[in-house]
């Protein structure tokens, strides 16, 4: 039972190592998706930038069609909502790419994390292993051999009992 017992752990052991190491992957990948991400969050800052440039300007003409009473208020207002929208997509984009060596940083701490529950993992099935092969070892020892052949003449324990080393077991007779 100890063999088995100690073969089911290793198993254990073993799914946990796959399962470790399959998170590590997982947040390598991650750390070079965060990596990667910042020439995007440059490319919306930019485009945000932009969008914002676009928007003061229109205001700017808006307000002056509006002062020479060419357009309605409404369309002042709803050049100014546009404005206020590609400000705070610029704020937004600006802490995105700000926020990014944190991110980086963080995705790092997480893959080195994982890249350490590999190593435990790894040193687990080492342990198993160990004790699996010393319950084998011992269901060995249960085993009594002689090392002359023959027959027993005469048996000095019953079946089950414990002994200690170097006790004589059984009488052997030699034909």
């Amino acid at each position: 039972l100890a063999v088995q017992q100690a073969e089911a752990d290793l198993g254990a052991a073993q799914e946990s190592l796959a399962r470790a190491r399959a998170t590590a992957l997982a947040s390598q990948a991650q750390l070079r998706r965060v990596r990667d991400n910042q020439a995007i969050l440059q490319a919306d800052l930019t485009r945000a930038e932009s969008q914002f440039e676009w928007a003061r300007s229109e205001l700017a003409r808006t307000q002056q069609l509006h002062q020479r009473e060419l357009i309605a208020a409404r369309d002042v207002d709803n050049a100014r909502n546009q404005y206020n929208v590609a400000a705070t997509q610029v704020t937004s984009a600006r802490i995105s790419l700000a926020q990014h060596p944190d991110q980086v940083r963080i995705a790092e701490s997480q893959y080195e994390s994982d890249l350490a529950s590999v190593k435990n993992a790894e040193a687990q099935v080492r342990q198993r292993e160990a004790t699996l092969g010393l319950a084998r070892k011992r269901l060995g020892d249960t085993t009594v051999r002689s090392p002359i052949g023959g027959f027993v003449a005469r048996r000095l324990i019953s079946a089950g009992e414990y002994v200690k080393e170097n006790t004589a077991l059984f009488v052997v007779v030699v034909p």
